[in-house]
């Protein structure tokens, strides 16, 4: 009862099973075509999930199909495909093998639009194994493909242009690296932006975090200039809140001038290999990076995190709130002089920090004990709703406090009543009676 995944499909989630079924219509069929397709797309839902060898096997099934009774152009894809597979998981002279496989057959495929895309896909494909060790080539490699999309389909562009900037980047042109990645970033906002689902826009933007990456980590070390480096991780942080919609930032000099005079924002932005922190108020602007590697520190995020769902005992859990001070705020605390409130900017897998529950060692006091403390998903949302805010109290609108709120206990069973919410939110609501 297993299929070329070598796995047993009674322990597949129904969307496998699935794909199992087409698998085994295809093959019992003798339809190739069929077969083909089926296999395209369990290799293309293994890439999704993170599972490239499972790809693999999908891919050499495809192949060994294709060379039996494909017909030329799925011979090409079949061939093209399996090379990015490997690519993707370091085989590159078996992926350049199967490039040359891929070059042989499209040989004999007339002169045309689809020879025109094939050829144009190949190419690409090269130029992302020629990134690895021989950049200046895979500028060639990808140019090719750039120029042949923007015209036919502009949704291969980002892609393409990032790796032509990392590819720029790897030669030391940090002048056509920043070209490329601001291009790639324009082009993601512009097909990706207010008109898709919230939920998609932000799934999409995720997907390119490497260029906002790339382009942080270029203004910081490369260009030294962090403000540049800060606007675009807001800009990122903009684009990815479902509450917001993309739009123009502004300048740093405008964004210091919106913030009250009494506080401080402190914004994150997790790397691949670092995690970057800013701080500024309407006078001062600093860079920071958080001195450990991401993994650990989401090691000790998670550790905390598990503590608190499984109801820790506070004398249990708080070395780790002293630990995480030490880590996201003493380095930021200790570059300017901070004023009495801060508004926190996370990013990502932060947003499961309890700031305002966090201990500094050297007062044993909570954060929230010393300042006043939000929490925002960008520094340009929290001036629009500042601003907002401003408006409506100018309007004379009324507050609304929430607390205890109502939920469906059948889905929900574990979750408890909050009276002591709902008194907060009770005596809250009458100071401003």
């Amino acid at each position: 009862d297993r299929d070329v995944t070598g796995v047993q499909t009674c322990a597949l989630p129904i969307s496998w099973s699935h794909r199992y079924e087409a698998l085994r219509i295809g093959r019992s069929h003798k339809n190739s075509i069929a077969f083909h397709n089926a296999l395209l797309d369990a290799a293309e839902a293994a890439l999704r999930q993170d599972m490239p060898e499972a790809a693999l096997v999908f891919q050499n099934e495809m192949v060994r199909n294709d060379l039996e009774g494909g017909t030329l152009v799925s011979k090409v894809e079949a061939f093209l495909r399996r090379s990015r597979v490997r690519y993707r998981i370091g085989r590159n002279s078996e992926a350049d093998q199967d490039l040359q496989e891929a070059k042989r057959w499209l040989a004999s495929i007339s002169p045309g639009a689809l020879y025109d895309r094939l050829a144009s896909e190949i190419q690409i494909a090269a130029g992302e194994i020629l990134l690895v060790n021989t950049p200046r080539r895979a500028v060639e490699a990808l140019s090719h493909g750039i120029d042949f999309f923007n015209s036919k389909n502009r949704g291969r562009l980002p892609g393409l242009l990032l790796n032509r900037a990392l590819a720029w980047r790897a030669v030391g042109e940090d002048d056509f690296a920043e070209r490329d990645l601001a291009a790639c970033i324009g082009e993601v906002e512009s097909q990706y932006g207010k008109s898709f689902l919230d939920k998609v826009r932000t799934s999409y933007f995720e997907q390119f975090r490497r260029a906002f990456e790339a382009m942080i980590d270029l203004q910081n070390v490369r260009k030294k200039d962090p403000r540049l480096g800060f606007l675009y991780a807001d800009r990122f942080l903009e684009d990815t809140s479902t509450a917001s919609e993309v739009t123009s930032l502004g300048s740093l000099r405008e964004i210091q001038s919106g913030l009250p005079e009494d506080v401080s924002v402190i914004e994150y932005f997790v790397g691949a290999k670092t995690v970057s922190a800013w701080v500024l108020d309407r006078e001062s602007f600093t860079a920071v990076v958080i001195p450990i590697r991401p993994a650990k520190l989401r090691q000790e995020i998670e550790a905390l995190h598990a503590g608190m769902v499984a109801r820790t005992s506070t004398r249990d859990v708080e070395p780790l709130l002293k630990q995480l001070y030490d880590t996201l705020l003493r380095p930021v605390t200790g570059k300017v002089s901070l004023r009495s409130s801060f508004v926190i900017v996370p990013d990502d897998w932060l947003y499961l920090v309890p700031y305002a529950g966090l201990i500094d060692r050297e007062t044993g006091h909570y954060l929230v004990e010393e300042r006043m403390v939000s929490l925002a998903p960008s520094t340009h949302f929290y001036l629009q709703a500042l601003q907002q805010s401003r408006e409506l109290r100018k309007a004379g609108s009324d507050m609304l406090v929430l607390g205890n709120p109502a939920f469906d206990r059948r889905k929900f069973p574990e979750f408890e009543d909050l009276p002591g919410a709902e008194r907060e939110a009770v005596q809250v609501a009458g100071a401003f009676d």
